[in-house]
């Protein structure tokens, strides 16, 4: 078998050129007669180089298709794994919607219920302030009505008895009955004010004497003695008013007086019986000491009967909350308060504290919520820092106001029963006048010094004594 023909024939040196001879099969004669020696080599290297771009141009013809093939691959293999990444994402994704679902409803079903309980408590705040307005009006009209009844019927009776004994006697005695009731009306105002102003020194010296022995007592009684009677007269308006557990825990280290239990709500007490205001040490010991008991969210620091120096601004209650969520409340004269009304407002301080302190134990892991959560704490402390300090100012109001009605009242009832008093004392003489005898009506003497007696204290004897020397003078001036 004969090898396949070459284009190339032979080449050989003529002069300075070079003549080499080929095979084709078209003619290119044409293209060549007129080319120089130097043309022709320009073609010939354009060809060459042609040629070899050519060649290049297929074997990376070949590298493009095999790269396109291999990128296919990798782009299908590349496929899959992204979507098994994808599918595992949501899987996690939604496993971590569920879970933050579930905490959000959480969260959003204890702020509705802190919410239920904030109108729960100024529902109830709004009932106890019309409630108390309401029994102090009816109170006070009950009084007015039941005393000016009685005083009605008294001063009918006696006017009754007065006209009955004036028909009967006004013809014959009507000139000495003028005498004597003038002599009698004299008698009795200096009586009177006889008995007033020994009232009046009696009242003095025993108030006195008061003053000396509550001095005394203060003077023998040390300060850790002291304390235990305040803890134990705190305990006692406890018992007597609240259904709380208390349990005093003043021995043990690094903790308060008491230790109350407001329904299911843990508290706090440090009660303080000082004769002088309570130095500000005695309440950052109080502060430090809360700060131990995290499990507590409600703490109250008591002075029976004097201020508290770090807390001078002329208000009984001070509020405030530690950084652990605790409410602190400071109150100063705790005995000038009614019992009743001050222990009901340190029960809804208790389920204020309660309520704020539950939510804020509850941290979720996002980030956001737990910020969102904080500031929502911290609007709602503002929000219940200023309901209850309307509360404290309502129950100092209230306080005041009932000591004004009742001063008022058993002023006028004792101006109420000295009228009375010489009404009856004048009514009496002239019955006695019109009988034509001396002999008076003990049980009247009795019951006119008795209801004297509401206006100062005065020992049991000295009222006797008196009414005896009154009966004896009245004897004696109707005798002349």
């Amino acid at each position: 078998m004969s090898s396949p023909l070459k284009a190339f024939s032979r080449e050989h040196q003529q002069g300075e050129y070079i003549v080499t001879e080929f095979y084709h099969t078209k003619s290119v004669k044409s293209h060549f007669q007129h080319m120089s020696p130097q043309e022709f080599q320009v073609v010939l290297d354009l060809a060459l180089t042609s040629l070899e771009n050519f060649q290049a141009s297929a074997t990376l013809s070949k590298y493009e298709e095999a790269l396109a093939h291999e990128k296919a691959q990798q782009q299908l293999l590349f496929d899959k794994h992204k979507k098994l990444q994808e599918d595992q994402h949501q899987t996690k994704l939604q496993s971590l919607s569920s879970s933050y679902d579930f905490e959000i409803s959480q969260l959003k079903s204890q702020l509705a219920e802190a919410k239920q309980r904030s109108s729960a408590a100024e529902q109830s705040l709004q009932s106890f302030k019309e409630n108390s307005q309401t029994f102090v009006q009816e109170m006070m009209n009950s009084v007015l009505v039941s005393k000016e009844a009685q005083y009605q019927a008294e001063i009918h009776r006696l006017q009754k008895l007065y006209e009955g004994n004036m028909k009967a006697q006004q013809a014959t005695q009507d000139h000495n009955l003028k005498d004597q009731i003038a002599r009698l009306e004299s008698y009795h105002q200096a009586a009177v004010s006889d008995l007033k102003q020994t009232l009046q020194d009696k009242s003095r010296v025993l108030q006195t004497l008061e003053e000396e022995l509550k001095k005394h007592t203060e003077k023998s009684l040390v300060s850790s003695e002291r304390g235990k009677v305040g803890e134990q007269h705190f305990e006692e308006l406890v018992n007597t008013y609240t259904n709380w557990t208390v349990e005093n825990v003043s021995k043990k280290a690094h903790n308060m007086d008491c230790r109350c239990k407001i329904d299911t709500i843990p508290v706090l007490f440090e009660v303080k019986n000082y004769t002088s205001d309570v130095p500000s040490k005695e309440a950052k010991k109080f502060e430090r000491d809360i700060a131990e008991h995290l499990d507590v969210p409600f703490g109250c620091f008591i002075s029976l009967n004097t201020g508290i120096q770090s807390k001078k601004d002329g208000k009984p209650f001070h509020l405030t909350w530690t950084p652990n969520h605790q409410l602190l409340l400071y109150i100063s004269y705790f005995q000038t308060h009614v019992p009743s009304e001050i222990l009901g407002f340190l029960e809804v301080c208790a389920e204020i504290a309660w309520s704020v302190y539950k939510v804020a134990q509850e941290k979720p892991q996002d980030q956001e919520i737990v910020n969102r959560l904080v500031t929502q704490l911290n609007t709602a402390k503002s929000y219940l820092d200023a309901e209850l300090s309307r509360l404290s100012s309502f129950l100092i109001t209230l306080s005041r106001d009932k000591k004004t009605l009742m001063d008022m009242l058993e002023k006028q009832h004792a101006h109420y029963i000295n009228e009375l008093n010489q009404m009856k004392m004048s009514l009496k003489t002239t019955i006695a006048v019109l009988l034509g005898t001396a002999v008076q009506d003990e049980s009247l003497d009795q019951g006119t010094v008795d209801d004297m007696s509401m206006l100062a204290p005065t020992p049991t004897g000295k009222k006797s004594k008196s009414g005896v020397s009154k009966k004896k003078t009245s004897e004696k001036a109707l005798d002349a």
